[in-house]
């Protein structure tokens, strides 16, 4: 059985989700050696993310519509707000350090594609 591009990205997050469980349950500092060693290389590890993050958009608009990679990232992004939240002092100090900074080069260019992704929902929406 061959899997598509798509069925590939997905056993990928259900198989690093599952570690990722495993790990929390039984071994939480492993889990954070892990983790850890990937924000100590931040450059490093953003050039990656932003590399799988382009292939894996360019996958989805082979199957799906923007519109519908749209709702797919309003129910992400309420899951990860419902997860954060149950931390509110940790993220309420994260955010007043976060508001204190200019934004970096890396974010700009993240709100330069998030404003260009949305308007060409926008578009397919109204037209």
């Amino acid at each position: 059985m061959a899997l598509a591009g798509l069925e590939v990205i997905a056993l990928i997050l259900i198989l690093v989700s599952f570690i990722k469980i495993l790990y929390l349950f039984f071994n939480k500092k492993g889990w954070w050696n892990f983790v850890g060693k990937f924000y100590r290389r931040s450059v490093l590890s953003t050039i990656v993310l932003l590399v799988l993050a382009a292939v894996v958009f360019g996958y989805l608009l082979v199957e799906i519509t923007i519109v519908q990679l749209m709702a797919a990232l309003a129910l992400a992004s309420l899951v990860f707000a419902i997860a954060f939240l149950q931390y509110p002092k940790e993220m309420g100090e994260f955010a007043q350090k976060a508001y204190k900074k200019k934004f970096s080069v890396v974010q700009i260019i993240f709100v330069i594609i998030w404003i260009f992704i949305s308007l060409w929902a926008l578009v397919v929406i109204f037209s």
